[in-house]
């Protein structure tokens, strides 16, 4: 386990193989045989990842946040990964203002998390009453990727029955990511919907990190 060096996926695929407890006895004892100086805030993270699989919330905070403090900038995929599961795990016990600061700063880092992770972003949404704009906030309802309530980031949607365009705003009022579509002849308005939804998914969770930069943060 050469945390340093450990790309954040396989983090994530020795959790899954192992189990979370035996994943964290394998950091553990990885841990204390890693004598480099930089090397604690990755199995931080890690650890913190099978906490968090194991259902120890109160240990997995602890350890993510500290893991996210002290990370370098540049590994900015694991400072996603961690900074998804910090907000869904705060979301869940209740923090909900840091939970949902947390999800606009990951969607700004690497929105492709969410996926890999099959975590939900918080959202409310603004739409008007027209049939496409209706039929579209129901698609998003059935989303795996947007939990739609009373709170978290703002999906806000216009349209008509010729095309639609919906935006995506974080708490502090950033536009996050914007798709359009326009309907064919004869379309109807579930059909633009459902095209409006294929673009906003494509658009919000896209990654932001081309492979140079990859290549360079590694």
């Amino acid at each position: 386990a050469r945390a340093a060096v450990m790309p954040p996926w396989l983090a994530g695929e020795l959790v899954q193989a192992l189990g979370p407890g035996a994943a964290r006895a394998a950091l553990q004892q990885a841990r204390k045989q890693d004598r480099r100086s930089q090397a604690s805030a990755y199995y931080d993270a890690f650890e913190g990842e099978a906490a968090y699989e194991g259902g120890d919330d109160e240990e997995a905070e602890q350890q993510l946040s500290r893991a996210l403090g002290n990370l370098p900038e540049a590994e900015q995929l694991l400072r996603a990964r961690t900074l998804a599961l910090l907000s869904a795990l705060r979301l869940s016990r209740g923090a909900r203002d840091l939970a949902y600061r947390d999800f606009e700063r990951t969607l700004q880092i690497d929105p492709s998390v969410f996926r890999r992770l099959s975590l939900a972003v918080p959202v409310r949404v603004q739409a008007g009453g027209d049939d496409t704009s209706e039929a579209f906030v129901s698609a998003l309802e059935r989303s795996p990727r947007f939990d739609v309530g009373e709170g978290g980031l703002l999906v806000r949607v216009k349209a008509d029955r010729a095309r639609g365009e919906t935006c995506l705003i974080g708490v502090s009022g950033a536009e996050l990511a914007c798709a359009r579509a326009e309907a064919k002849a004869n379309e109807d308005a579930d059909t633009l919907a459902g095209k409006l939804l294929d673009a906003f998914h494509e658009r919000a969770f896209a990654p932001q990190i081309d492979l140079s930069q990859v290549d360079a943060n590694s």
